[in-house]
């Protein structure tokens, strides 16, 4: 339940910001997006919150910091940054679990304990993918936001960025199972198997 509100937040954040800044300015898109945050944080039982991931809760922080400046300066860029430190933030894990023992096979670790030498190997290459793809959507998330009308910003960061997003896991998924069969589950596996026991219903 909170992935999914998570996801949810994510997905709605640059559309949101949008439609604010074109009907009432800046302070009432930092006022909506700021009580977003907020009401996601309170609305998390303590115990829950804590045991949030530090980089889900180092997020939220970011966010209402940065609406709050929004608010304050009146100027909208600490709004459109957002998405910037999230890709800094998803970098900063990815990479840095690079240095013991990759997050990718941290998560197929979860699901198959006994992964062979080439699986560990490939996870490590995965987990490089996703490093990629968070540096680059960093660099242009940061380049529309300066640059860019915030018409562009909200299509690449609210849609185009998660349709790669979805294009890496489905072809990783491709990949994993020419390279190695059903013996290497993946997340994507779970949500098929899901999809498949709704319409047997």
């Amino acid at each position: 339940m909170h992935s999914l509100w998570q996801l949810l937040l994510v997905l709605i954040y640059p559309g949101l910001v949008y439609l604010c800044l074109e009907r009432g300015g800046v302070r009432l898109a930092a006022a909506a997006v700021g009580a977003l945050l907020i009401a996601r944080i309170v609305l998390i039982a303590p115990a829950q919150r804590r045991a949030l991931p530090r980089a889900v809760r180092v997020g939220l922080a970011l966010g209402v910091a940065m609406s709050l400046g929004a608010g304050l300066l009146d100027a909208p860029l600490p709004l459109l940054l957002l998405p910037v430190a999230v890709s800094a933030i998803g970098l900063f894990v990815f990479g840095s679990s690079l240095l013991g023992v990759p997050l990718i096979e941290q998560l197929a670790r979860r699901q198959r304990p006994d992964l062979l030498q080439a699986e560990v190997r490939y996870c490590r290459t995965v987990t490089i993918v996703w490093c990629g793809f968070f540096s680059i959507n960093a660099v242009l998330s940061l380049v529309l936001a300066l640059r860019g009308p915030i018409s562009l910003w909200t299509l690449y960061t609210g849609l185009l960025a998660y349709l790669i997003i979805a294009t890496l896991f489905v072809g990783e998924w491709f990949v994993r199972r020419m390279r190695f069969g059903t013996r290497a589950p993946t997340p994507l596996d779970a949500l098929l198997r899901r999809v498949r026991a709704v319409r047997l219903r």
